[in-house]
């Protein structure tokens, strides 16, 4: 049986006849990278930021024709006003209390403190992962067929 890396340099090697598992593995390193760089920094900015809570003093809510939109809300925190976006319209009330998280250098760059920040690195490394994994089944599916027709 072959290894991933045997794999990788044969497709590589016959880069004419494995077009469709280049692309994937491309895709799929480039999503892994990507995630993984956004969950990382998004990581160090959860941990290294200011925790504060945070009152909403003003909000917009926007709506399209196909969607609820988005709730921008005004948000002040320790001396600081900002506006931030939130995707939960339960966000949307006048007065509420919310746990933010922010530079302490750049007062301006917060984000809610929840964890559903980190749910899109770790998204992009799962798809980029399937496509990795999907252009191996499709090499071997390929691989098996010409053996099979030999």
């Amino acid at each position: 049986m072959q290894g991933i890396g045997n794999t990788v340099r044969e497709c590589l090697f016959n880069w004419k006849q494995h077009k469709l598992e280049i692309a994937l593995l491309l895709i799929g390193l480039f999503l892994m990278i990507t995630g993984a760089q956004h969950y990382v920094t998004t990581q160090r900015f959860l941990s290294n930021g200011v925790k504060t809570v945070a009152t909403v003093v003003d909000f917009v809510k926007e709506s399209t024709a196909y969607n609820d939109g988005d709730c921008h809300l005004m948000l002040s925190y320790d001396a600081y006003r900002t506006t931030v976006v939130a995707a939960y319209d339960s966000y949307c009330v006048m007065g509420k209390k919310i746990e933010v998280v922010y530079n302490p250098n750049a007062p301006q760059e917060v984000t809610i403190n929840d964890t559903s920040a980190l749910f899109i690195g770790g998204m992009l490394l799962l798809i980029g992962f399937l496509c990795v994994f999907m252009m191996v089944v499709v090499y071997r599916s390929k691989d098996n067929m010409i053996k099979k027709e030999a």
